[in-house]
């Protein structure tokens, strides 16, 4: 009997050692449901959050800020031919003009790259001559294919006229800007659209108003 009770004995203590103690058992493996890690989100302020809403409407203006710069630098390249004709005194005239429309345009691309109020106005008044002109010179030629630019100089009266473009030349969007200067908006290719077509049809409005003007 004593041995009975050695060998039960020896088989509880074993028992007890592979079910709790064992050190040779594989560690217990816990199974989880797939529960994706929460989402951290970057804290965004209010300023951050007013610019990122208004950048591509920024971005746009500054964009035709650019076709102005543009303007400028070809209207100076005319006014600079002019001048280095051989009888240059006889083309005073158009070098004036053409001068005028550089330094014109030049300061309003400037203006609208600084979110000026004033260049926004005056841009919206130069699109609704630009239409003034364009319908006009359709029932004077009955050319309705010139339709079609009338959308395009809309364009910059949408942009500057509406609800956030008026806001972007605010002074309090300007306190946001000093406040968020890393928040950066690179142009796309469809904000460059509008501008390059404003580019061709002011170009064409212009040396038209000019002829009108010389002759």
């Amino acid at each position: 009997m004593g041995g009975n009770g050695s060998q039960r004995g020896f088989e509880l203590q074993l028992g007890m050692t592979t079910e709790s103690e064992n050190p040779y058992a594989s560690p217990a493996i816990v199974v989880t449901p797939d529960v994706p890690p929460p989402k951290v989100e970057a804290l965004e302020t209010e300023e951050e959050r007013i610019r990122r809403l208004h950048l591509s409407v920024e971005t746009s203006i500054r964009t035709l800020g650019a076709v102005g710069y543009i303007l400028g630098v070809l209207w100076g390249v005319l006014a600079l031919s002019f001048v280095l004709q051989p009888r240059a005194y006889q083309f005073l005239v158009d070098a004036a003009l053409w001068s005028m429309a550089a330094v014109g345009f030049f300061a309003e691309g400037h203006a609208l790259r600084k979110l000026s109020q004033l260049a926004g106005n005056i841009l919206a008044i130069a699109a609704c001559l630009a239409i003034i002109a364009i319908l006009c010179v359709i029932l004077w030629t009955g050319a309705t294919p010139l339709l079609i630019s009338v959308p395009i100089a809309a364009y910059p009266i949408y942009l500057v006229r509406s609800k956030k473009g008026q806001f972007v030349f605010s002074q309090e969007y300007a306190k946001i800007r000093q406040q968020t200067p890393y928040m950066v908006y690179r142009p796309q290719a469809v904000q460059w659209t509008p501008g390059g077509a404003l580019l061709i049809l002011f170009f064409i409005l212009t040396v038209i108003l000019v002829m009108l003007l010389r002759y």
